[in-house]
């Protein structure tokens, strides 16, 4: 029992790593990845990467905590990215 919920949570890292990195620079408009329904946008934000690069870390632990809907902003200057899952 105790290595299948090792391996359900390794899998589900797995899918979460996966959706995440194809995310880092793409895909302004949202998806479905992993289960769940990716969104990410901007309002004159220059750079996804950076977005991705600040909010990756936190998606990630929220995951891991199992959380079902999360958005983490990024704002620079008058510039604002979201990025999330629900």
């Amino acid at each position: 029992m105790q290595f299948t919920a090792v391996f359900a949570a390794l899998a589900a890292f797995a899918v979460t790593q996966v959706c995440l990195d194809g995310y880092r620079n793409g895909n302004w408009n949202g998806e479905d990845c992993g289960g769940r329904g990716w969104f990410k946008g901007s309002h004159d934000y220059k750079n996804p990467d950076n977005c991705w690069d600040a909010c990756a870390g936190l998606l990630v632990q929220a995951i891991n905590q199992g959380a079902s809907d999360v958005e983490c902003d990024d704002v620079e200057g008058g510039a604002r990215c979201w990025i999330g899952f629900h």
